[in-house]
This record gives structure tokens, C-alpha cells and sequence, in this order.
């Protein structure tokens, strides 16, 4: 039922299954059960309508991967902010302790964009972080000029905002 969020091609919504907007057109409409043909994930619809221009940016839940995997399939950017930063209020929770609103959108800046517009405190949604923490958050991460250029407003549009941040891959 990805209607209701769950499901992991979006093959079972109640108007038909989403078709990724990069399947070939030759392909055969009735076929789309299959994986190449599937935007992926309950939000594959969002990621379809962003990756095909219809919108500019899309909100869709994220419990286990329901953003980032549709927005690879599609070919945009799919964001799961940490837990508690943008509200929850009106969404259907199925593991409430990983729940999030997510955001797609074909650039970085514009799910920075649409992160800026949403992220905001919300009384009528208890995992919602407060202004206070966000402050303190903020605040904190002034103490360590690593996380403060990555928390920056103008970080995107830096020309190396990574530099000298060293990152440890296992081998």
C-alpha cells in the first residue's frame, strides 16, 4: 500500500503504479512491475514528479529509506534531515522513533531551500525540536569551525566546503 507509505516500488497505489519518468518509452506500459520501471520506495511518485519537472521539490515520509532510495532511482536528491527538525504533524507514524519528513528535489540548493522554509519548531508536534535546541544546537556547533562551515548558510555555494575535513572509510 504506498499510498499509505509503505511499499518498495510504489507499484500498489490505488491510481497505479508510479512510473519512473527515466523507464524508455518503448518499454511496455503493463510491464512496469518490473524494477527498471519503478521510481522505487512509498515516495516514488514525488521523486517521479521532481525528476520529470512537474515541481521544483517534494516532501515525502522517510522511515526506513522512502526518500533517498526513490530519489537515486530518479536521478535527484533525496535529503532525511536528523529526527525532530522538521514537523511531523499530520504524518501517519510507523516507526515513530525514525519517522521523518523528507525532501527531493533536482539540486542541493533547492532541498537546502525547501529545508530552510520547513525547518522550523512546531507546538503541535512533541518530537519537534524546540527553538531553544535548535539555538543550542547552533551555538554549539560554533565551538568546532568544522561543523560551523557545514551548518553555514553559504556552504553550497563555497568553492571546496569540505576542505580539510578528513573522512575515515574502513577497510
Amino acid at each position: 500500500m504506498d499510498e499509505f507509505g509503505m511499499g518498495s516500488k510504489n507499484t500498489y497505489s490505488i491510481y497505479g503504479p508510479a512510473r519512473n519518468p527515466h523507464t524508455s518509452e518503448s518499454q511496455d506500459k503493463d510491464s512496469c512491475q518490473i524494477y527498471d520501471c519503478s521510481p522505487g520506495g512509498s515516495s516514488g511518485g514525488s521523486a517521479a514528479a521532481v525528476a520529470s519537472n512537474m515541481c521544483r521539490a517534494a516532501l515525502g515520509s522517510d522511515t526506513g529509506g522512502s526518500v533517498r532510495l526513490p530519489a537515486a532511482w530518479c536521478g535527484i536528491v533525496g535529503f532525511k534531515p536528523s529526527y525532530g527538525r522538521i514537523s511531523r504533524y499530520g504524518l501517519v507514524p510507523y516507526g515513530s522513533s525514525l519517522d521523518t519528513v523528507g525532501i527531493m528535489a533536482r539540486s542541493v540548493q533547492d532541498v537546502q531551500q525547501v529545508f530552510q522554509a520547513v525547518s522550523r519548531p512546531d507546538t503541535r508536534d512533541m518530537t519537534c525540536m524546540t527553538e531553544s535546541l535548535r539555538s543550542r544546537i547552533n551555538t554549539g556547533s560554533q565551538s568546532r569551525p568544522w561543523a560551523a562551515r557545514l551548518l553555514s548558510q553559504n556552504n553550497i555555494e563555497a568553492e571546496k566546503p569540505l576542505a580539510g575535513i578528513r573522512i575515515g572509510i574502513p577497510r
